[in-house]
């Protein structure tokens, strides 16, 4: 296959299939409708200059504004199922059958960029200038800021940042989170795509969407983040609320501090628990691991709710009220949220589940004191010579033999957590072996023996266990152009083995990738491919060449917690 023939998934890199759909992470492709051609003015006021991005909702363009002569960001609603372009004057003809959908759809589009607008001023926030309607669609014109994203910020840190780093610019992000909250508005596609940073440091949340481009099986087709979008998303039944952003977040400073992405929401569900940030870096600070654990459980009910209680426990605070750790009044009237699909006989009903909850609590921690009193009373009059009973190993016989151990489940669980529980180290020792596997992610167990619930002989029993090393197969990224550090780094990441092989040619820049021996998107083993990467070699010039004396310095991106310790 040709590399021109190639449709990337522009979210994962995934190729997309003829219909422009990603089946790693729904994203839709918007190619099968024209955007406007560079020149087009809108208002008599904007010119297009070029497509920037585009998803299943519409396109984004660069653009000029003509009065203000400044550079803009036009965001334009054009759904590539319902409707399509007349190439002659620009205006969208709504598909036959659609149109109601296709109304109700700008409205929601309408209506949240509406919402933005009312956040004008606030930090965190690309201002919106201008919302209008032209061409049978309508239009939200952005300020554009000179900015990094997120991912690549943390990459060039080295792949991970230190929490103390970046806690002041993420506490003020949630303060304008909450914010948005406030105005009834749910992203619902922060990532580190998404979250960028300009050259003073500060952090910008752009692409905002309407629901139906954030929800797979929608109208729209969904645009979702593997790892960072929250479980809800990934159906139609599934209610979305402020909750799902607290987890779309949390997963971005997991991803930030730990160095890990964090594994596809809907794969969780068949996994114990999610590796917590102390058991993959132990200078982690105790309570930002726990409040990361508390803002990703995969249930719903079970999450923190609320911008306020996650921050509280970002903070170290202990109380479940919802203070606010920033006054948001100061920008935006607070006015009530009406979070999708949550009714009030549903709060009433979750309010008496957590009555019954507390209760049954209460009376567990009422019958462990009484049954912890017996036991000492037993413990201080039984007969001399008398032992108490192992938990996992059962009475011990007069014999002295040891009794059978019975094995627990550890299918579903990541091997460094297992390495820390004492209930199974203290009596199992763990004979590790890893494997490829389709189904379960890098660093889950996948296989056990004995199985769980079979018994072993002995005082410290043995249990083999398959650690899963992911899919064997990977596609090949897109590194032509990258720096070779940041390339090797890249096939690193992915297990691509790999040779960096020096090109001594004027036309290349020093350092940077010129080509690779393998196709974009390319199906590599692991084990059996390598990969050639064609790099300018470092101080190659040829004759009556100059070189670059300017000095270097920081890059205008670049500050102190920026850089690797």
């Amino acid at each position: 296959m040709k590399n021109s023939q190639l449709t990337l998934c522009p979210n994962c890199q995934n190729i997309l299939d003829e219909s422009g759909h990603c089946s790693e992470c729904g994203y839709t492709s918007n190619e099968r409708l024209s955007p406007l051609v560079s020149g087009f003015l809108l208002k008599d006021r904007y010119i297009i200059q070029e497509v920037q991005s585009s998803n299943s909702e519409g396109f984004t363009y660069v653009g000029h504004d003509n009065d203000a002569d400044t550079t803009v960001m036009i965001r334009e609603y054009l759904p590539a199922n319902l409707c399509k372009r007349n190439l002659d004057d620009g205006i969208v003809v709504v598909t036959t059958g659609r149109e109601a959908q296709y109304k109700a759809l700008m409205m929601d589009f309408i209506d949240l960029n509406k919402g933005i607008k009312k956040l004008h001023g606030m930090e965190c926030i690309v201002p919106l200038l201008d919302l209008f309607g032209q061409n049978n669609t309508a239009y939200a014109v952005y300020q554009r800021i000179k900015t990094i994203t997120l991912d690549e910020l943390i990459t060039r840190a080295g792949g991970k940042v230190k929490w103390e780093q970046i806690s002041q610019s993420m506490m003020t992000l949630l303060n304008t989170l909450s914010a948005v909250h406030e105005l009834g508005i749910i992203h619902r596609g922060l990532s580190p795509e998404n979250i960028l940073i300009d050259p003073s440091g500060n952090l910008w949340i752009s692409a905002f969407c309407t629901p139906s481009a954030r929800t797979e099986g929608s109208e729209l087709g969904a645009q979702l983040y593997k790892g960072y979008s929250a479980p809800e998303q990934y159906s139609l039944n599934g209610w979305q609320g402020t909750w799902t952003d607290i987890y779309a977040v949390a997963a971005v400073i997991y991803r930030a501090i730990t160095g890990i992405i964090p594994p596809l929401s809907t794969d969780r569900e068949k996994m114990s628990r999610l590796p917590s940030a102390m058991d993959v870096d132990f200078d982690i600070p105790s309570h930002i691991s726990d409040a990361l654990a508390e803002a990703m459980v995969y249930d719903t009910d079970s999450r923190l709710q609320t911008v306020e209680s996650f921050s509280g426990k970002l903070m170290g605070k202990n109380s479940m009220s919802d203070t606010c750790v920033y006054d948001t009044t100061t920008y935006v009237k607070k006015e009530p949220v009406v979070s999708e699909k949550v009714e009030k006989k549903e709060i009433k009903k979750r309010n008496r589940k957590y009555t019954i909850i507390t209760m049954l609590v209460t009376g567990l921690i009422l019958l462990g004191i009484a049954g912890t009193i017996f036991w000492r009373v037993y413990e201080s009059i039984k007969k001399p010579g008398e032992s108490s009973s192992n938990s996992l190993s059962g009475d011990t016989s007069g014999t002295g033999e040891s009794e059978p151990l019975t094995v627990p489940n550890l299918v579903g669980s990541f091997i460094e957590t297992v390495k820390l529980d004492k209930e199974v180290t203290d009596h199992f020792n763990l004979d590790i072996k890893e494997a490829y596997s389709e189904d379960f992610p890098t660093g889950v167990i996948f296989a056990q023996n004995p199985n769980k619930g079979e018994t072993v002989l002995g005082e410290k029993g043995t249990i083999t266990i398959t650690v899963s090393k992911g899919s064997e197969m990977v596609k090949m990224p897109n590194i032509v152009g990258y720096t070779q550090e940041l390339a090797e780094r890249t096939m690193t990441d992915l297990g691509i083995k790999y040779e960096i092989v020096p090109v001594y040619d004027d036309s290349l820049e020093e350092g940077k990738v010129a080509r690779t021996d393998k196709e974009v998107g390319t199906e590599l083993s692991k084990d059996k491919d390598t990969v050639m990467i064609f790099v300018k070699a470092e101080g190659y010039e040829s004759s009556g060449g100059s070189t670059d004396s300017s000095g270097g310095g920081d890059s205008p991106y670049t500050k102190p917690w920026w850089k690797a310790d």
